[in-house]
């Protein structure tokens, strides 16, 4: 093993996590995948083996190719999870499943993702002791990586998303429910949101805190405030502020309370160069939630592709947003590698 040993793969993808087991020498015997975009992308790249079948059905293929897979690979979202470990089980596999921390594999992004693996007719595999990595920054990942020019490859800016990003400083967000240097409010931009006095500067401060602290539901994390709670915080007469903050748009009236009107909890995420990037999901390339660490930009494909770990010459869609889609929700192909040579060391040794 892994010489000779052929695995079928559910849920394949743009084909990260299979290009790391061919790398390792397992053989595709098969790939199913119900989004037919990532079936062209996989097979442009690692073969005809994959087909666009609803995983969902028991579609004959499938069933043949597990029949004749020692090994099925699969990760994909928690509502599958279950039948598709009871798909594995009928067909008479040895199932286990794990979820991991990728950043502890070298892979430069604080990613999670739940690898699922049946074996059959080999000895069973246990997904525990794989030896860890040296943990990766996003400089590592893509800081000498030439860039697309023109655009190309990386969502345009709007004239709106440009002033905000400009304000955003390494480390830093958009956020008017949270407070602290990381925390970049919307009434710190006034060209796009609107001037505020400095008398109001401290009631729109006061609503950020309070709203957290003084809860009325037992859900969510935050609950508009009354105009009493904001007078006693400042120690002063709040109503007529609040009323003008209403006018404007940075506040709203619900049932006799105040609350922000802007109340996401970051968007325009400024990364930095020496920590791990976030997870590369499917909003990645989206300038309004990160921005690179140095320019008034978003991320490009090729910037996300190389956080994903894919090859330089792995071929994506022109869309950019299937191109976003398929690699957001890969695996990087070098952590599964890892995996198949940690399963083949395990079977090498029993």
């Amino acid at each position: 093993m892994p010489n000779g040993t052929g695995f079928a793969s559910l849920y394949c993808g743009a084909g990260g996590l299979d290009l790391g087991f061919m790398v390792a020498g397992f053989q595709c015997i098969a790939a199913f995948d119900a989004d037919a975009m990532a079936v062209a992308t996989y097979n442009r790249n690692l073969g005809s083996h994959a087909a666009t079948v609803d995983l969902r059905s028991c579609d004959r293929d499938v069933v043949d190719a597990l029949r004749r897979a020692d090994l099925v690979l699969g990760a994909k979202s928690r509502t599958q999870l279950d039948s598709c470990l009871a798909t594995l089980r009928a067909s008479g596999f040895e199932v286990s499943y794990r979820l991991f921390d990728l950043s502890e594999y070298g892979v430069a992004q604080t990613r999670r993702r739940v690898i699922i693996l049946g074996t059959r007719g080999i000895p069973s595999v246990s997904l525990d002791g794989m030896r860890k990595r040296t943990k990766r920054t996003l400089r590592d990942a893509i800081g000498n990586r030439p860039q697309a020019s023109n655009w190309q490859g990386r969502k345009r800016l709007t004239t709106r998303d440009v002033t905000i990003a400009s304000q955003i400083a390494p480390g830093q967000r958009l956020t008017n429910v949270r407070s602290g240097p990381r925390s970049v409010h919307t009434w710190s931009i006034p060209e796009v949101f609107g001037g505020v006095s400095e008398h109001e500067v401290p009631v729109l401060e006061a609503i950020s805190r309070l709203r957290r602290r003084q809860r009325r539901r037992e859900v969510g994390d935050a609950d508009p405030v009354r105009a009493e709670q904001v007078t006693e915080y400042l120690g002063e007469e709040s109503d007529t502020t609040l009323s003008a903050l209403v006018d404007r748009g940075y506040v709203r009236r619900i049932d006799g309370r105040f609350d922000l009107t802007h109340t996401f909890n970051g968007k325009y995420k400024r990364l930095q160069w020496d920590e791990c990037a976030p997870t590369v999901d499917t909003r990645f390339i989206e300038p309004r939630y990160f921005l690179h660490p140095e320019e008034c930009r978003g991320f490009s494909v090729a910037e996300m592709a190389a956080l994903q770990d894919f090859p330089q010459d792995y071929v994506f869609p022109d869309c950019l947003t299937a191109s976003s889609r398929l690699i957001g929700n890969a695996v990087p192909p070098p952590f599964a590698e890892l995996l198949a040579r940690q399963i083949s060391f395990r079977n090498a040794g029993q």
